[in-house]
């Protein structure tokens, strides 16, 4: 599937309330991804700004820092 800038769009949205040095989580659903912009475009967005992004078995979850992370359980 191609995605258009709209893709663009939406990726810019999601990131939207984020700015440099906060942090937090964003959750989306991998449907609403895949069908929005896509896995590759999502992950390069992610990698772009050092952040992480975990996959769970139907959402991506999105840590908005670049800082380093445990996880306990």
């Amino acid at each position: 599937m191609s995605h258009t800038t709209t893709g663009q769009n939406w990726l810019d949205q999601v990131f939207s309330s984020f700015k440099s040095g906060e942090a937090g989580a964003v959750r989306r659903r991998i449907q609403d991804v895949e069908a929005e912009c896509g896995r590759a475009a999502l992950e390069l967005a992610v990698r772009k700004r050092g952040w992480h992004l975990i996959e769970t078995d139907r959402d991506y979850i999105i840590l908005c820092t670049t800082s380093p992370f445990r996880i306990i359980c």
